[in-house]
């Protein structure tokens, strides 16, 4: 949530949120169901006492997603529920549509604070996939793909008055924008945001700052991906991760022995880990096998592989291998 601009305390328990709302000037609050010391019902039910609460909004946390618990929640006061595991759309949905931030104008240490987000954070983006390389590459591929044209479908929904096409179209960009570490971008489509929502003349101001934004995240990845490709051509040439490679290699074998398809991407994780490396050319026959859906030759030259490569692959035709992780 801090990277996505929300500024977040924590309460270890129902008593800790009561007195840190007491304390401080909250936008909401995010209320988890069960705590220690008291619960969030109770909690709930104590600041809605306190008359200078009586607006707040308070979205209940639960692991429960029966309706019997949003009923418990909307009766103890709060205005909203989301179920754990948290779907992080559904939460940003919802706290968009009941909290509301007064528009403020752009002091110099606002501006300075908006300068210093980050155009593209690739550590951040990558930690949203659990570090999974190839899956993270595959999604700033399709960021490009998807987010390209998206500025001009805004300015268009809006000179044909369709303001929920455009809301819809700038919410989801903010979302995409922060889930891939675009975090510059993702400030400016917030301030977008609020433009709408209170000034339309600024709106285009604000739109053309946000094509600016992305235009400069698309330069972000092209060098990240050029330094990538040159990273992996200096310092991997002539070195290979073996374990990660067997743990590929018995996932494939897995998979072709089980006719399952998804073998293509296994394979293609393969061939990424030894993409410029001098052992590369030893996937041509394999690759080709898998791409035509021949599983028994592809188990078969996948073995000839693993032994010319020496993998510590697991032998035997009933292993059990866990499902691949890139680190």
């Amino acid at each position: 949530m801090e990277q996505a601009g929300l500024v977040v305390t924590i309460a270890e328990n129902g008593q800790e949120a009561i007195d840190a709302v007491r304390r401080q000037a909250f936008d909401g609050a995010l209320m988890d169901i069960q705590m220690p010391v008291m619960d969030g019902f109770e909690a709930t039910r104590r600041i809605r006492a306190d008359a200078r609460f009586k607006d707040l909004p308070i979205i209940a946390m639960t692991a429960n997603a029966m309706a019997g618990d949003r009923e418990k929640s909307l009766a103890a006061g709060m205005n909203a529920h989301v179920a754990k595991p948290i779907d992080l759309e559904e939460l940003f949905e919802t706290l968009n549509r009941w909290i509301r931030v007064e528009k403020k104008s752009a002091s110099g240490a606002e501006k300075a604070e908006s300068e210093r987000q980050p155009v593209f954070d690739r550590e951040a983006g990558s930690q949203r996939v659990k570090g999974n390389a190839e899956l993270y590459r595959k999604i700033l591929d399709r960021f490009r793909t998807t987010q390209e044209a998206i500025p001009e479908r805004i300015r268009q929904a809006l000179d044909a008055g369709e303001d929920e096409t455009a809301a819809r179209l700038i919410h989801a960009l903010k979302n995409i924008a922060g889930n891939i570490g675009a975090f510059e971008l993702s400030a400016a489509v917030g301030r977008l945001e609020t433009a709408l929502l209170d000034d339309r003349e600024d709106s285009c101001n604000a739109l053309e700052a946000v094509r600016q934004a992305l235009a400069r995240v698309f330069v972000a990845i092209d060098e990240h991906d050029g330094n990538s490709a040159a990273g992996a051509s200096s310092e991997n040439r002539d070195a290979i991760d073996r374990t990660a490679l067997a743990t590929l290699f018995n996932r494939l074998r897995t998979l072709l022995r089980e006719n399952d398809a998804e073998a293509s991407e296994t394979m293609q994780a393969i061939t990424e880990q030894l993409r410029g490396s001098e052992h590369e050319s030893a996937l041509g026959r394999l690759a080709e096998l898998v791409g035509r859906y021949d599983f028994e030759k592809a188990l078969e030259e996948a073995d000839v592989v693993a032994r010319r490569l020496k993998l510590p692959v697991e032998s035997g035709s009933d292993v059990a291998v866990p499902p691949y992780r890139q680190q």
